[in-house]
C-alpha cells in the first residue's frame, strides 16, 4: 500500500507559514472601499472644501433652455410666436446665443440664408458648436418635422450614441453644395458683440432675447443705450428687432454678486420701462409689435416685441 501524499494545499502540521503582519493605523480619519485593500480614498464629506461657485455673471447658464422650457414640448414657445418669414432666405444674428439652440433650429428648420450665433462665453459655443455637429450627424435626408425646438427629442429616433461610438459626419463643404443649406448656414463666435465691429445694414433679423439685463448690469444706463444703437445700425432697412427684456426687479440679485455690477446697478436711471420710448424716439425705429407672452415657459413670462427700421 503506497504512503498517502501530503496535500500541498493544506497546512502542514510540522510547517507553519509565515505571513506578513499588516499594522493597522488608528485614528485614521479616511476610508477605504475593502477595508483598506483599494487605493480609492474616501474623504469625509463635511471636511471636503466646496469648489467655488460660478454665479453666471453675464447670464451664460449651462442648462439655460432645458430650464426655461416644459420639457413636454418639442419647441422653444417663443420661436412659435415668431413668423417663419423673419428667418427663411434672412441673414440671422443671434445675440448671447448660449448653447445655440434657437440658432440651430433657424438654421435648419427655417431656411434661413444665414445665423450668426454670438456669445461671451468660450464654453457655450464650444457646447454650441458640439450641438450643431449632433444636429447634423443625426439629420434624417427627408426633413419632414418642422419647427421643433430639443434636438434630443427632435432625433429620438436615432440613437446620439452613435456618434460617440462613431463620430460625427464630416461638415466639409461637397461640391455643388448651395452655403445657404444646412449646416453651412451656420457659425458660432466666442465673443463680446459690444466689443466687436458693426457693420451697416448686415442682417435681416436680430435677436435679443433676455440679454438686456446682463449687458445692462455690467455696462449701465450707456451702455444700453448703445446696444440699442448698435442693432440698429447692423439692420438693413426693413430688418427686425426680436427684443425679449428681463423685467427691472429681476436686476438686483444678480448685480449684488460682484461690487462693481451692485455699484452700476444702483446708478441706472434708464430702466426697461423707458426702452421703448427710447428704441421708437431717439433710436428710429419705425413701427413695433408686441406678441402675447409666451406659454409653457416654466417662470420665463415675458412678452416679445418686433421692431422694424
Amino acid at each position: 500500500m503506497s504512503e498517502k501524499r501530503p496535500n500541498p494545499y493544506l497546512p502542514n502540521e510540522h510547517e507553519q507559514r509565515q505571513r506578513p503582519k499588516v499594522k493597522r493605523q488608528k485614528n485614521d480619519n479616511t476610508k477605504h472601499l475593502g477595508g483598506g485593500a483599494s487605493s480609492v480614498v474616501y474623504h469625509d464629506p463635511k471636511k471636503t472644501p466646496k469648489p467655488k461657485q460660478n454665479h453666471f455673471m453675464y447670464g451664460n447658464y449651462v442648462n439655460y433652455y432645458s430650464n426655461r422650457r416644459n420639457l413636454q414640448l418639442t419647441a422653444d414657445p417663443r420661436l412659435e410666436l415668431l413668423d417663419s418669414s423673419l428667418f427663411e432666405s434672412k441673414r440671422v444674428l443671434d445675440i448671447g446665443c448660449n448653447s445655440g439652440n434657437i440658432s440651430i433650429t433657424i438654421a435648419m428648420e427655417y431656411d434661413a440664408a444665414q445665423v450668426v450665433g454670438v456669445d461671451i462665453d468660450p464654453t457655450l459655443i464650444n457646447k454650441a458648436q458640439q450641438q450643431l455637429r449632433v444636429a447634423y450627424s443625426l439629420k434624417d435626408p427627408e426633413d419632414k418635422h418642422k419647427h421643433i425646438m430639443d434636438i434630443s427629442m427632435r432625433f429620438h429616433y436615432f440613437p446620439r450614441s452613435l456618434c460617440s461610438m462613431y463620430g460625427f459626419i464630416p461638415m466639409a463643404l461637397p461640391p455643388n453644395t448651395q452655403r445657404y443649406q444646412f449646416p453651412y448656414n451656420i457659425k458660432f463666435e466666442a465673443a463680446d458683440w459690444m466689443d466687436q465691429e458693426v457693420r451697416p445694414e448686415e442682417f435681416d433679423t436680430i435677436l435679443a432675447l433676455s440679454i438686456t439685463k446682463w449687458i445692462h448690469i455690467h455696462r449701465g444706463d450707456h451702455g444700453m443705450k448703445v446696444f440699442f444703437k448698435r442693432i440698429y445700425k447692423a439692420l438693413k432697412s426693413g430688418g427686425v428687432l426680436v427684443l425679449e427684456v428681463q423685467p427691472f426687479d429681476t436686476y438686483e440679485r444678480r448685480a449684488k454678486k460682484d461690487e462693481t455690477t451692485m455699484a452700476m446697478f444702483e446708478s441706472i436711471e434708464f430702466v426697461p420701462d423707458k426702452f421703448h420710448d427710447f428704441l421708437m424716439d431717439t433710436v428710429g425705429f419705425s413701427s413695433y409689435k408686441t406678441l402675447k407672452v409666451p406659454e409653457d415657459s416654466k417662470g420665463f413670462e415675458r412678452p416679445l416685441t418686433i421692431y422694424t427700421k
